[in-house]
């Protein structure tokens, strides 16, 4: 059994830099954002190729290591990454 998907990991990571880029045009992703992370995270639950709460661990890490390389002249996907990390639990 792998650790975690790191395919899926940053497939996922990159569904919410999308996000980021559509927040910078000045719309509303919040409920996208929502949205995104719930289905990301049952995903992982569901998953039997890898441990869920490492695919979790794995995720979270991703998108907070994005946030902290977001350049400053983008802080519209900087808050997007921030908003997905703040609402994606830390335990499945």
């Amino acid at each position: 059994m792998n650790q975690h998907e790191e395919g899926l990991v940053r497939q996922y990571r990159g569904v919410i830099s999308a996000l980021g880029v559509v927040a910078m045009k000045g719309e509303d992703v919040t409920e996208r954002v929502k949205k995104a992370v719930t289905e990301h995270c049952e995903h992982f639950r569901i998953l039997k190729s890898s441990e869920p709460q490492n695919n979790l661990i794995a995720y979270r890490a991703a998108l907070k290591m994005a946030s902290h390389t977001t350049h400053e002249s983008q802080p519209q996907v900087k808050a997007t990454y921030d908003y997905a990390l703040s609402i994606c639990p830390t335990e499945l």
